[in-house]
C-alpha cells in the first residue's frame, strides 16, 4: 500500500474531514459558483473540469472520483469516513 501521507495532494485534510459522510453527486449549484476538489484542486461546476464527485452532507466539501479512489484507505480506515449508499453512489470497492 502506497503510503498516501506522502502524496503531494495530501495537505492535512485530514483535521476536518475526519469522520464526514460523502455520497456521489452531480455537482449542479448554479454559476458563477464553482467548487473545488479537497485534494487536488480541480474545479467543479460552470467552466469547471468535472460535473460529479463526492460531497458532504453540506455540499461544502467536494472530492473528485479520482482522489476519493486514490484516498479511500485513509478516508474509510483512519479518518473513519462513511459513504452513504445512493442509486448514483459510483462502484468503489474498500
Amino acid at each position: 500500500m502506497k503510503d498516501m501521507k506522502n502524496d503531494w495532494r495530501y495537505m492535512k485534510q485530514d483535521r476536518y474531514l475526519h469522520d464526514m459522510e460523502f455520497t456521489f453527486k452531480q455537482y449542479d449549484i448554479p454559476y458563477p459558483a464553482h467548487d473545488h476538489c479537497e485534494f487536488c484542486g480541480i474545479k467543479f461546476g460552470a467552466g469547471g473540469e468535472i460535473q460529479e464527485g463526492y460531497t458532504d452532507e453540506t455540499e461544502y466539501r467536494w472530492i473528485c472520483p479520482q482522489c476519493f479512489e486514490d484516498f479511500k484507505e485513509l478516508l474509510f480506515g483512519e479518518w473513519h469516513c462513511t459513504l452513504l449508499q445512493t442509486d448514483k453512489t459510483k462502484n468503489t470497492s474498500k
